[in-house]
Formats: structure tokens, C-alpha cells, sequence
């Protein structure tokens, strides 16, 4: 094996934040759990594969500090507008030649519907 690597992704998946999201004052009032996913994919590989030093990766813990910071100070009426903030939010904290895809999904209060989700990224996943 010589090292070279078609693709590789550090994947988040159930990062539950609790966020005040709603179209009403009413919904917004009570935080309610919203489930993240996120795919952060490399276009070489990463560098902490060959030191094994956290300071050469994307510390995980770091940014979900960040996210959580970043959701608990704020209220959103859409799950597409949360969508996009944090798209943004997560995608500036991250090196420019690095892609992101990521997915919020909202327990709905409607019969037979389970979730909503709403996703948003620079490829299709």
C-alpha cells in the first residue's frame, strides 16, 4: 500500500443539541432536541493518520463545543435556516480544502411523521 487514499471522512452522527426552533414564540419557548450529522470529507488524508497527534486532526470535542456555544445562544424559526447557520458556522471553522455535508432532523409534534430533516453540503450524500 503506498499511501494514497481515493477518499476519507471523519463522521459526526447523533450529536443531539437542544435548540429553540420553531415557527411559533410558543414552539421557541422550550429548547427542543435537534439530532446533527455531519460528514467532514478530506480531499488528501489527513495528516494525523501518519503522526497520530490530535494538534495534525479536527478535534471533535472542539467543535462541538463550538456548535453547542453556537445553538444555545440563538432561536431559529426554521429547520432550514438552523441548517445553513450552522453549515456556515461549521464550515469556517474547518480548512479550506476540506468538504462538509450535514443533515439537522427535528422530532415533529405531527401524526405519522417522525422526523423532518433538513440537509445541506458541497456534494450529494
Amino acid at each position: 500500500m503506498n499511501g494514497n487514499v481515493a477518499s476519507s471522512k471523519l463522521i459526526l452522527k447523533n450529536f443531539t443539541l437542544s435548540i429553540h426552533l420553531g415557527h411559533t414564540v410558543q414552539e421557541r419557548e422550550q429548547p427542543q432536541p435537534i439530532i446533527l450529522n455531519a460528514i467532514i470529507k478530506f480531499h488528501e488524508l489527513p495528516l494525523a493518520c501518519k503522526t497520530n497527534q490530535l494538534t495534525d486532526s479536527i478535534c471533535y470535542k472542539e467543535l462541538s463545543e463550538a456548535v453547542t456555544e453556537f445553538c444555545t445562544s440563538k432561536q431559529f424559526n426554521l429547520l432550514e435556516y438552523l441548517g445553513y447557520q450552522l453549515y456556515k458556522f461549521i464550515k469556517d471553522k474547518l480548512p479550506q480544502n476540506i468538504s462538509l455535508w450535514l443533515s439537522v432532523a427535528k422530532i415533529t409534534p405531527i401524526a405519522n411523521l417522525e422526523n423532518s430533516i433538513f440537509s445541506i453540503g458541497d456534494w450529494e450524500a
